[in-house]
C-alpha cells in the first residue's frame, strides 16, 4: 500500500472535521485514486456524503464496503451504517433487515441491537398507521356510496311525485272526466223532473232573490 494513502486519510478527516465536505470527499477520493480497495477512505467518503444530502451515492458505497471488504469489523458498520440511513428515510422494515446483517457478524453491537428493536416498533407503529388509514379510506368510500344510494332514491321518489302530477293536471284525465259525468247526470235530472226545481224556487225565503230574477 502506498504511505500516502494514510495521510490522505487522515487530511480528509481533518477537513470533515473542519466542515469543509466538499475537501474532504477530494482527499477520500484521491486516497482511493491510489489505492482503490482502500474501504476507509471509501467508508468516510460514504459517511460524509450524507451531510451533502448525496443519500443514493452513499448507501452504494455502503453496500458495496459491505459485500466487498475482508475486515468483518468494517462489513458490520457498513451494514449498520446503511440502516441508518433506511432509518432517517422511515424505511423501518428495510432498516431492520439491515441491522440484522450487522447483528449477524457482530452480535454483541450495542448500539445495533438498540437501533434494531427501535426500528421494529417503529415499523410495527407505521404498519399499524397505514392500516387505520385503510380502514378509514373504506368507511369513507362507504359512506360515500350510501349518500349517493339515498340521493339516488330520492331523486326517483321526486320524479315520480312530479310524472304523477303531470297525469293528474292533464285534460281528459279520470278526475275531470268524472266531473263532466257528474255535471251531465246532474243536468239530465234536472230536465227530467222540472217539477223540483219549481220546488226550490217556491222554498226560496222571503226577501231573497232567486237566480232568475236577478
Amino acid at each position: 500500500k502506498d504511505p500516502r494513502v494514510n495521510g490522505l486519510i487522515r487530511q480528509g478527516n481533518a477537513a470533515f472535521q473542519r466542515g469543509d465536505t466538499i475537501q474532504a470527499i477530494f482527499k477520500y477520493d484521491e486516497a482511493l485514486a491510489l489505492y482503490p480497495e482502500e474501504h476507509r477512505a471509501r467508508f468516510n467518503k460514504a459517511y460524509v456524503l450524507p451531510k451533502g444530502e448525496k443519500l443514493d451515492e452513499a448507501q452504494n458505497l455502503y453496500q458495496y464496503i459491505a459485500e466487498t471488504a475482508e475486515s468483518e469489523e468494517i462489513q458490520a458498520n457498513a451494514w449498520y451504517n446503511l440502516g441508518n440511513l433506511a432509518f432517517q428515510q422511515q424505511q423501518f422494515e428495510k432498516a431492520v433487515d439491515l441491522y440484522k446483517n450487522a447483528l449477524r457478524i457482530d452480535p454483541d453491537d450495542q448500539d445495533a441491537k438498540h437501533n434494531y428493536y427501535l426500528a421494529k416498533n417503529m415499523q410495527q407503529q407505521q404498519e399499524q398507521n397505514q392500516q387505520n388509514d385503510q380502514k378509514q379510506d373504506q368507511d369513507q368510500d362507504k359512506k360515500n356510496q350510501e349518500n349517493q344510494d339515498s340521493q339516488g332514491d330520492q331523486n326517483q321518489e321526486q320524479q315520480n311525485q312530479e310524472e304523477q302530477s303531470e297525469q293528474q293536471n292533464e285534460p281528459g284525465s279520470d278526475g275531470d272526466e268524472d266531473n263532466q259525468d257528474q255535471n251531465q247526470n246532474r243536468q239530465e235530472d234536472q230536465s227530467q223532473n222540472p217539477e223540483s226545481e219549481q220546488e226550490e224556487e217556491r222554498q226560496i225565503p222571503v226577501g231573497q232573490l232567486s237566480p232568475e230574477e236577478t
